[in-house]
């Protein structure tokens, strides 16, 4: 039995809600493709999945690869030093300088819960708990050279 992008992504999904209803370490900080609520992502660190890697750069931008192939950025280079990407306790992501200044935000912010933001096999960048927010980049074709 072959398994879909759209399976993959379910099968994705429920090992998430697995996590965010069992976990009870608050100390890590991410597992491979996910970042939990509380959680951050320093300078230099990435969400990685296949190809697909989510990364707080030195620079101060967030940007979502596929192998070299930049897919989507927050367009915050060089607006802070020492940036860092947070998942807050209410579903939104927020990038912070190391002046504790918000260079960028989701908007996404709903109710106080447990959310996690995962690196899907499709390379789409989701906030679960419900979904909250997204790059949008499951569809994007990748030139083939």
């Amino acid at each position: 039995m072959a398994v879909t992008t759209h399976s993959a992504t379910f099968l994705v999904s429920i090992a998430v809600l697995v996590i965010l209803a069992t976990s009870t370490d608050h100390s890590a900080k991410f597992y491979g493709n996910v970042l939990k609520s509380g959680g951050k992502l320093d300078t230099g660190e990435s969400l990685v999945h296949g190809n697909y890697s989510f990364v707080m750069q030195n620079d101060c931008n967030l940007v979502l690869y596929d192998n070299q192939t930049a897919l989507w950025s927050s367009h915050t280079d060089y607006k802070g030093v020492n940036c860092f990407l947070v998942l807050q306790n209410n579903g939104e992501l927020v990038i912070i300088s190391n002046y504790r200044i918000t260079v960028w935000r989701s908007e996404t912010g709903g109710q106080a819960g447990k959310y996690a933001l995962v690196l899907q096999p499709n390379g789409d960048v989701v906030v679960y708990g419900n979904p909250v927010w997204s790059t949008g980049t499951s569809n994007i074709e990748i030139p083939k050279h």
